[in-house]
């Protein structure tokens, strides 16, 4: 069940950060199902090994477990993905309401966002005369 969880918690990442969300749910569910082989290789390693230790031991636990098979891994990390792909489309929309985009389709900053600093802004005033045509400095 701990592994299932991580999955679920992985799988959630996944589907949150990954873009386009449909490739996001697909990887989701095959790193899930690798994730799954690895456990399956660290049991060969287990079972080669003359004398495993504690956590081998709990690792062959939690594989032998049925709920662990590759449907229950690939399936937990994809559904995860799926409903943070979803949230993170529906609440993404609403977050930004209000705060306008470019003409390419790039948030614009905002007055509030933009700290005036007067001794960058006279050192750009000077260049701005000197290539505007303006009076010498």
């Amino acid at each position: 069940m701990v592994l299932i969880a991580a999955l679920a918690v992985f799988g959630a990442a996944v589907g949150a950060w990954v873009r386009p969300r449909a490739a996001a749910v697909v990887a989701a569910g095959l790193l899930g199902g690798a994730m799954r082989f690895a456990v399956d290789l660290m049991l060969v390693v287990e079972r080669a090994a003359p004398h495993p230790t504690q956590w081998m031991n709990d690792l062959g636990a939690w594989a032998a477990d049925p709920g662990m098979d590759y449907l229950a891994a690939t399936a937990t990390a994809a559904a995860a993905a799926f409903f943070a792909a979803l949230l993170s489309l529906i609440l993404g929309e609403r977050i930004e309401i209000g705060r306008p985009k470019d003409r390419s389709g790039r948030w614009r900053r905002l007055k509030g966002m933009i700290e005036e600093r007067p001794t960058q802004s006279a050192a750009e005033a000077r260049l701005h005369s000197m290539y505007d045509g303006g009076p010498p400095i």
